[in-house]
């Protein structure tokens, strides 16, 4: 087989799904933090903050590392950091030395996000598809399934270390297991000149950054980021508060989140080929923003179940922003805007940790708040910001100039 096919369909969605279920194992340890510490929301969330925090500060040293030593390698780098910080994370929580716990998982942030910008870039191997929108959304589902099964089998082992000593740390060294033998797997993958290997100019990256479409996008991204990962983690801190209200664990309601995230990820598949990506992130807006305001007045069970529901609501949403402002760009600007779009995952450390905040002044229920003027700033952006036809046309001359 093609080695561009070997990329795509083995190790993609492999290591798109290790990153989704990497990130959603932060909430857990946020009502680690919260049960067995007993620490403050915002002091809690800043795991949070440090996770996402770390696609602004590596993105430069990672576009470096991959000038030298190409995309394989850095993809096998990345993997091995974030097998050490989980064997790292295992000892801190196997001698209960907590207040290392931050340190470990900035390390393994900045593996996975080595990760996320290492692969990213290669989607532009399949650009020329004749359905873009529904492939980048097919692959994006790799990620919403490890996402969807995270929670769940993590608070199996970190929630409930009674049940066998030792348990959380024995979850994260089967985890760096994991992360070793993938490393092992992508060692073996031999790349192409269907894939760009060592074609990276720091001038072109800054370059980039400044391209209009691109930083609509990035601004887009930071948006519905923050939103989208700030919604699971209150809605888990919510259920939490109301243990006798509402009759579901938090880790199963934010398993249910991105349940709802896959289904409409796939009902999308069939929907985009009917509307645009434009009117889907528009009505999706408007239709979340109404479920957030809806059960903020039916409270308490009825908020936590919109909410939830808001997993329908989002599920296509990066796709869309993610081919809207990338279909139209040079193959050079095109993998140069995806990494460049990764830096603005730091709205999952900005948002959240804004509603942290804010909750601690007005509550959490008040705080969603937040959450309804994200959408209508997201709303924005794909209205009154969306990319004009001569960004189009010189995006392809700009880069050479």
């Amino acid at each position: 087989m093609d080695n561009k096919y070997l990329v795509r369909y083995r190790a993609f969605p492999l290591l798109i799904f290790m990153g989704g279920f990497t990130n959603n194992i932060i909430p857990t340890l946020i009502l680690f933090l919260k049960n067995t510490q007993f620490v403050s929301t915002s002091f809690a969330m800043l795991l949070q903050c440090l996770f996402f925090i770390s696609f602004l500060i590596i993105m430069f040293p990672s576009a470096l590392l991959i000038k030298f030593i190409g995309y394989r390698g850095t993809i096998i780098t990345a993997n091995s950091i974030s097998a050490l910080a989980f064997v790292l994370l295992a000892v801190v929580t196997a001698f209960n030395h907590g207040n290392h716990l931050h340190s470990a998982i900035f390390i393994l942030a900045c593996g996975i996000t080595l990760l996320r910008i290492s692969i990213t870039p290669l989607l532009v191997s399949i650009r020329n598809e004749k359905n873009y929108h529904l492939s980048i959304s097919q692959l994006m589902c790799a990620d919403t399934v490890g996402a969807m099964l995270s929670p769940i089998i993590s608070a199996q082992w970190i929630l409930k270390p009674a049940l066998i000593q030792y348990q959380p740390s024995q979850f994260f060294l089967l985890m760096a297991v994991c992360f070793f033998g993938i490393a092992y797997m992508c060692s073996k993958i031999t790349f192409n000149s269907h894939t760009p290997e060592t074609e990276i100019s720091i001038p072109e990256l800054r370059q980039s950054i400044n391209h209009p479409t691109i930083r609509r996008g990035c601004l887009a991204t930071f948006i519905f980021i923050g939103l989208e990962f700030s919604i699971p983690i209150f809605l888990g801190l919510y259920i939490n508060d109301h243990p006798n209200i509402i009759p579901f664990s938090p880790t199963s309601m934010i398993s249910c989140y991105w349940t709802l995230i896959l289904v409409g990820r796939i009902a999308s598949f069939k929907l985009l080929k009917y509307y645009c990506p434009r009117h889907m992130l528009y009505y999706g807006s408007l239709a979340a923003s109404a479920l957030i305001f809806l059960g903020m007045n039916l409270q308490p069970m009825p908020l936590a179940i919109c909410l939830t529901l808001l997993g329908l609501c989002n599920a296509y949403m990066f796709p869309c922003i993610f081919s809207i402002y990338t279909e139209h760009l040079s193959p050079r600007y095109h993998y140069y805007a995806s990494s460049v779009f990764l830096m603005a995952f730091s709205g999952g450390a900005a948002i959240p940790y804004a509603q942290a905040l804010l909750s601690s002044q007005v509550g959490i229920i008040s705080s969603f708040y937040l959450i309804i003027w994200c959408y209508i700033l997201l709303l924005l952006t794909t209205t009154w910001l969306q990319p004009s036809k001569s960004t189009y046309v010189n995006a392809a001359t700009l880069i050479n100039t």
